[in-house]
Formats: structure tokens, C-alpha cells, sequence
């Protein structure tokens, strides 16, 4: 079966809204939705959380995968599209933090795009071609153990 970005971009659109419906009732933090404003699509961020208290604003980005539940591996997308070498999502991203939703699953895993970018700068990932993209495959597995966590400590919205 061939890669439908339609089917792909349904699923993604289902994730964002199953987290910003949750983080509208986080009563510590508003939430407000980047997804549409330019500036944010640049950066690749979906929203922004502001913690009521301080002020702070963490950087939300939003994936959709299904390979994470099948394989154990989140895709990097390094490069969109490697005949014209375009900046994919992960190298564009402002993001303070990643949620990666599983469908399968129904939940997602939160994961801190700082350590994102520790784990990869000690090589601990495979580089795949994904159609037109290069990706980065970054094994959860690996990262738990790197990390010294369990892997359910990184599930968000259970």
C-alpha cells in the first residue's frame, strides 16, 4: 500500500485536537493554538502553553506516527524532500517539547526536544529514506535506556 498524505495529514489533525480539547482544562496553564499563524508554521510549532503563575511559554509541537507503537522508532524528518534539500520538521522546529501520538495506542509520549538532541549528538540513531525525505530513526527503547527512565514515564494523556 502507497504513502496517502491525506490519511496522513487526517490523523495528524485528530492528534492536535485530542491534546488541545485536554489542555484547554489544565487549570495552570492557558493554551493557545499556533497551528494557523504563519510565524509558528515556520518553527513547526502547534501550540503554546503559558504556565499562569510565571508567565513561562513552552513550545508544543504535535506528530502523529504510526511506526512508534509497530517498531519502536520516532521519525526525525531531517529533510523534506532530499531532491531539492529542503529543512525538514525537526531541523525548523522551535519546540520546547515533542508529543508523539500513537493511535494505536490512543496516548502519546512527551519527550523534551533538549534531550532529543543530547541522545542524537552521541549517534545514537539510523538515517532512512522516506519517500522524498530523510529521516533520522530514533528507537525509544535506546533513549530510555541512555536516559536512565523508564519508557511509561513518557507517556502523556493515558
Amino acid at each position: 500500500m502507497g504513502y496517502n498524505f491525506q490519511e496522513d495529514l487526517k490523523k495528524a489533525e485528530i492528534s492536535e485536537m485530542k491534546f488541545y480539547e485536554k489542555a484547554k482544562t489544565y487549570s495552570k496553564y492557558t493554551v493557545e493554538d499556533v497551528r494557523n499563524d504563519k510565524a509558528y508554521q515556520e518553527i513547526d510549532v502547534d501550540f503554546v502553553m503559558t504556565r499562569k503563575t510565571t508567565g513561562e511559554r513552552i513550545n508544543i509541537e504535535i506528530k502523529s506516527d504510526d511506526g512508534i507503537a509497530k517498531y519502536g522508532n520516532i521519525l526525525l524528518e531531517e529533510i523534506s524532500n532530499r531532491y531539492i534539500n529542503s529543512d525538514g520538521w525537526w531541523r525548523k522546529t522551535k519546540a520546547d517539547w515533542l508529543l508523539f501520538y500513537m493511535p494505536q495506542k490512543g496516548y502519546y509520549y512527551k519527550i523534551k526536544v533538549k534531550d532529543i538532541k543530547e541522545y542524537l549528538l552521541v549517534g545514537q540513531y539510523q538515517t532512512k529514506n522516506v519517500f522524498n525525505s530523510v529521516c533520522k530513526l530514533f528507537n525509544i527503547e535506546k533513549f530510555c535506556k541512555w536516559k536512565g527512565i523508564e519508557k511509561d514515564s513518557l507517556i502523556f494523556m493515558q
